[in-house]
């Protein structure tokens, strides 16, 4: 699979049905940098937090992460429901679709009970859809059929690692 950007895909297979696309969430549809900035007071629109973000960073260069988590989990399940679609979300998600008829949402949850029912919530409110899979082990789901689009390196090592395909979606900071 080439993915060129939301709307230009390439597979290598014509069957449809052979192939699972499995997508991560929080850098890939969803800006959960914004949302973090925004509730622990970091200026996304810095230069240096826009830098560090654009080069695989994460906040927790600006903000201890245990304080940054707390932050989040006093959001509760909002903090996760109401996170921005990022601009090509849906295009990519339709485009997908027209690839597969096995199209799911990956994604990890925090520990915190709430991140995985504002998950849930974010992908009602957004997608007409019933495909969703919550965990931290997106491995158990790498097959030679399955690809899984992320931007976290660690997790595409991981899945490549049990046999399923990746794409490393890069940073929204890039768009």
């Amino acid at each position: 699979m080439k993915i060129q950007g939301p709307d230009k895909i390439l597979f290598a297979k014509k069957e449809k049905e052979e192939i699972r696309i499995l997508i991560d969430i929080n850098g890939v549809l969803a800006d959960f940098d914004k949302a973090s900035c925004e509730v622990c007071d970091i200026d996304i629109n810095s230069e240096e937090v826009r830098k560090h973000l654009r080069s695989g960073g994460r906040i927790d260069k600006f903000i201890n992460d245990d304080k940054m988590w707390d932050k989040i989990r006093a959001k509760g399940v909002s903090f996760w429901e109401d996170l921005e679609l990022l601009p090509w979300a849906k295009e990519l998600y339709n485009a997908l679709k027209t690839k597969s008829e096995m199209v799911a949402f990956l994604s990890s949850p925090s520990d915190n009970s709430d991140c995985a029912a504002g998950k849930v919530k974010w992908i009602k409110k957004h997608f007409d859809t019933k495909s969703f899979i919550i965990t931290p082990q997106k491995h158990f789901c790498a097959t030679p059929n399955s690809i899984l689009i992320d931007d976290t390196q660690k997790k595409i090592d991981e899945f490549s690692k049990y046999g399923g395909k990746t794409f490393l979606w890069p940073n929204p900071l890039f768009f």
